[in-house]
């Protein structure tokens, strides 16, 4: 789909470029250097000038409406792979209902049922990237966070994230790395301010973090830049070299979209609490590359349909960790 919309763009390009190959071969005939440098009246210069004007306007124009059609098409070609995340978490749901563990199940078949679960969501983070990828032009990732608590040693209840599911190549390589950063919990919500201000109940208007350039965002803090470079502070160094070439940067994108996973208002008339569980998020190594006003609505879509069955799977692992700490017998 990239490839398609490149060759569109080139074809248009050309025929730009022919246009004005003809336009200026027209007007050469037309003595165009004497009529503004010789003596000339005003009369045989002006219809030159309006012809020159009303032609730039005409390529102006149809410049601009091709990039419209182009971003608009762009748009439509992602339909497909919306209709795969949909049925996707439909038989995801289905499949969690009908084939959860049941009464009496054992360790390993919660286990089992539990990676299977993974997957799934794997394959559907798979294709937001390949939806971002085909809408930017550029490499993108998409990853679930989730948020947990743990009492610390003063009796206080902290609250820290950790990446539940990514897509699968980032899932190949970061597996391990991911894993080490539960272990030391080494991402508390505090130490995330953004992303912790998108998942705080008080802030219900807050719903999203967009950035399309992160390296001029001067008060960005994230503990994934110690993760990705242990020697590297929890806040970036902004200078305008470090701007330009990017040089420093410890994470591996520079533009993000992400997007809480919560219960919010219905329309119903139910009342219900506004629960936030985490947020998905879609980022990519370049940068200016998402469209916010379009792209969010895509995510929060997504991260609203995820809500029930991340709440189905979070059940099921309290109930796992139970059995692994109280074993029956």
């Amino acid at each position: 789909m990239v490839e398609f919309f490149n060759t569109r763009l080139a074809r248009f390009i050309g025929w730009v470029f022919g246009f004005a190959g003809i336009i200026a071969t027209y007007i050469s005939g037309w003595s165009l250097l004497e009529i503004f440098v010789g003596e000339q009246n005003a009369v045989s210069v002006w219809p030159t000038i309006y012809v020159l004007f009303l032609t730039l306007i005409i390529i102006l124009f149809a410049i601009f409406r091709q990039l419209q059609t182009m971003r608009k098409e762009k748009y439509a070609n992602i339909t497909g792979y919306l209709h795969s995340i949909s049925h996707q978490l439909r038989d995801l749901e289905t499949y969690i209902d009908e084939w959860g563990p049941k009464e009496h199940a054992s360790i390993d078949q919660y286990e089992m049922f539990l990676e299977h679960v993974r997957e799934k969501f794997c394959s559907i983070l798979d294709q937001m990237s390949v939806t971002f990828t085909s809408l930017t032009g550029t490499r993108c990732r998409s990853c679930i966070k989730l948020i947990y608590s743990l009492v610390s040693d003063d009796g206080e209840q902290k609250l820290y994230f950790y990446t539940f599911q990514r897509d699968t190549a980032s899932a190949r390589s970061l597996h391990d790395h991911d894993q080490k950063r539960i272990t030391a919990n080494h991402d508390p919500h505090e130490k995330n301010p953004q992303f912790a201000a998108i998942c705080d109940d008080a802030s219900p208007d807050r719903w999203h973090f967009f950035s399309n350039d992160l390296l001029k965002e001067d008060n960005f803090k994230t503990t994934s830049m110690t993760a990705y470079d242990s020697q590297y502070g929890n806040r970036w160094k902004y200078s305008i070299f470090n701007f330009l070439n990017g040089r420093g940067w410890p994470l591996p994108y520079k533009s993000c979209l992400t997007c809480v996973i919560r219960q919010g208002p219905t329309v119903s008339g139910q009342v219900r609490p506004e629960t936030v569980i985490g947020f998905l998020s879609v980022d990519s190594e370049s940068r200016n590359v998402f469209k916010e006003t379009w792209d969010k609505e895509i995510v929060f879509s997504v991260a609203d349909a995820l809500y029930w069955p991340l709440r189905k799977i979070l059940t099921v692992q309290q109930v796992a960790e139970t059995l692994k700490s109280n074993p029956p017998g």
